[in-house]
């Protein structure tokens, strides 16, 4: 031990020996970042290889077909703004065809992974062990409970939106301030509301107060004002969709269930569950806070994520309460738009706080080995927690993702069968309608107007070797034929 101890003091003649041991520890550090992303890219394209274009993703397909680049990119989508949507659809439907939904797959794909990564950087930068913030990332944007977020792809853009500010959020806490990063710093958090208004209410909201608690300058005030701008100019002047009629305490209501399910479902829990983890994460961050164990970091996150919490939440009261049908379980990807600012606001704090509290109960453990099994053990528990959190999401992710690959190859059924009947006529003889929409409640944004458009520009194409009086046997095609040709 004494060797030991006087190797460390030798500071001048043992300097040139730190390159070499910091190379020694790049090496694991690099695993980490490349291999819990890699997994999460091949867990999320695993899940998309049978999905195909359902629902809203119609809605996307008209527009581009429709409308020009200006009033597309600009036009509400629900109330958003989704002017980066329009061009990834754009190119699928012009360049590749809507045969096949490859390349929107991988762009959301590399939006997932993107949104991994800075999760997990900002995570990092707040403090956060390496393993637990990657692992932790993971969870957050491969969340079982709220799997809509990774199986439907036309959340590419509430993906992105997310990833580009918490990208920035992590360029400001790990110091970098030269006017290149500030120019980044704003062009992500304006990115972010172009990409997707309806997640920039609550991502700029907390980039911005990250920018400004870290920076405390006129240069900061700078940096997040194109963004708030732009938002705020979207909020009073575009079209913010369908306002369901919902009285103040329903939408008051609809906030504390969103914000206890949003927490419990990090374990795939309830919102009893969700209560027992809020209150915990807030007992440790207020300990910490009053003891003094929180880094400027963390505290800056706790204020951001709160009142990025807050919002987000508060937000999707105002628009959704009130919508008939909503259930948290088919619309459950409002579970993670809540649960992300959650997470990012106690992770780090709840993270600092057990670190002291371990530090002293190492002190205390007698020694130099019993404070190493502490911190050893310390070291594990939250990787072993956050694999545990995984696994609990896997029954929901199950029973959804059912339901949901199902819904696709239907859908991608009955558009086969569609294009058969605009190929070869109906089984009268007679024109199929124009207006008719062939695919019904399982994406009634198609009508058959939008098949033969696409049919004639060659961007969709029926199945070979299949006739319409071929269709007599198949009972999924009975439904699309008579809405199609309700007159025989």
């Amino acid at each position: 031990m004494a060797g030991i101890d006087t190797v460390s003091e030798e500071t001048p003649d043992n300097a040139p020996a730190a390159p070499p041991q910091e190379r020694v520890s790049l090496g694991p550090a690099l695993l980490w970042w490349c291999a819990v992303p890699a997994l999460g890219v091949v867990w999320g394209a695993w899940h998309l290889r049978r999905s195909w274009f359902v629902y809203d993703e119609w809605s996307m397909i008209e527009r581009v077909q429709a409308m020009g680049a200006g009033d597309g990119m600009m036009a509400s989508f629900n109330g958003h703004l989704w002017m980066l949507q329009y061009w990834l659809y754009r190119v699928q439907v012009s360049v590749f065809g809507v045969d096949r939904h490859t390349f929107i797959c991988v762009m959301f794909v590399l939006s997932l992974l993107l949104l991994h990564l800075g999760l997990a950087a900002l995570l990092r930068a707040a403090g956060v062990p390496r393993a637990s913030a990657l692992l932790l990332g993971g969870v957050l944007t491969y969340l079982g409970a709220a799997s809509q977020n990774f199986l439907f792809a036309v959340q590419v853009s509430p993906t992105l939106s997310l990833a580009a500010v918490v990208l920035a959020a992590a360029i400001v806490l790990s110091g970098r301030r030269s006017p290149a990063w500030q120019v980044l710093v704003a062009a992500l958090l304006l990115a972010a509301v172009g990409i997707d208004s309806g997640t920039a209410l609550g991502g700029a909201v907390l980039g911005a107060t990250v920018v400004l608690l870290t920076w405390r300058s006129w240069q900061a005030a700078l940096v997040v004002a194109p963004a708030l701008l732009a938002l705020a100019a979207w909020y009073r002047w575009g079209d913010l969709g369908p306002d369901f009629p919902a009285t103040r305490w329903h939408r008051i209501e609809f906030a504390v269930h969103l914000g206890l399910r949003s927490a419990g479902s990090l374990v795939a829990g309830g919102e009893a569950v969700g209560a027992v983890l809020l209150v915990a994460a807030a007992a440790a961050v207020a300990v910490g806070w009053w003891r003094g164990w929180l880094p400027g970091p963390a505290r800056t996150m706790v204020v951001a994520g709160s009142a990025a919490a807050a919002l987000t939440i508060a937000g999707i009261a105002q628009s959704r309460a009130g919508l008939p049908g909503f259930t948290f379980e088919n619309s459950n990807r409002y579970l993670q738009t809540g649960l992300i600012p959650i997470a990012l606001a106690a992770a780090p704090a709840v993270a600092a706080a057990c670190t002291r509290f371990g530090d002293r109960i190492s002190a205390r453990a007698g020694g130099r080995a019993g404070a190493r099994s502490v911190g050893r053990w310390g070291s594990l528990a939250a990787p072993a927690l956050l694999v545990v959190a995984f696994l609990l999401g896997l029954s929901p992710l199950r029973t959804y993702a059912a339901g949901f690959e199902s819904w696709n190859v239907t859908v991608r059924h009955q558009v086969g069968v569609a294009t058969v009947v605009v190929r070869d006529g109906c089984p009268s003889g007679t024109a199929p309608d124009p207006a008719s929409r062939p695919i019904g409640t399982l994406s009634p944004q198609i009508p058959t107007s939008l098949l033969i458009t696409l049919m004639a520009r060659g961007a969709l194409h029926a199945p070979a070797g299949v006739a319409v009086a071929d269709l007599a046997a198949d009972p999924l095609a009975t439904p699309v034929v008579a809405l199609m040709c309700p007159a025989g």
